[in-house]
C-alpha cells in the first residue's frame, strides 16, 4: 500500500451545490489535477449519465458510481468532486475518510 496516492481533498455536497466550481478553483489555486466524478463515470459508461440510469437502471448505475469513485479514492492525487449521491453508499466498503 506504500505506493498508493490518494486524493488531497474530496469535496462532497448536495447536487447543483458548487462542488465541481469550487474544486477546480481549489486544484488551481493548489497548482493539482483535479477530477470530477460525474465526469469520470460519463467517460467510463461511454454515455452521459441520464442515458446510462435510463437504460441501466439505478441500481446498475450505483454499482458504476461505486467502481468509479473507489478507483479515484485510491488511485488520484489531486482533487477530487463527488457527484451528488456518490457520498450515499459509494466506497463503504473498501474506503473510509479515516484510511486517508
Amino acid at each position: 500500500m506504500s505506493g498508493m496516492r490518494r486524493p488531497v481533498a474530496v469535496i462532497i455536497g448536495m447536487m447543483g451545490a458548487g462542488k465541481t466550481r469550487v474544486g477546480k478553483e481549489v486544484a488551481q489555486m493548489m497548482n493539482l489535477p483535479f477530477a470530477d466524478a460525474d465526469n469520470e463515470i460519463e467517460h467510463d459508461a461511454g454515455m452521459r449519465i441520464p442515458e446510462y440510469f435510463e437504460k441501466y437502471g439505478e441500481p446498475e448505475f450505483r454499482r458504476l458510481e461505486s467502481d468509479v469513485v473507489l478507483d479515484m479514492l485510491e488511485d488520484f492525487d489531486g482533487i477530487f468532486s463527488l457527484g451528488g449521491g456518490g457520498s450515499h453508499g459509494a466506497g463503504k466498503s473498501r474506503w473510509r475518510p479515516s484510511d486517508a
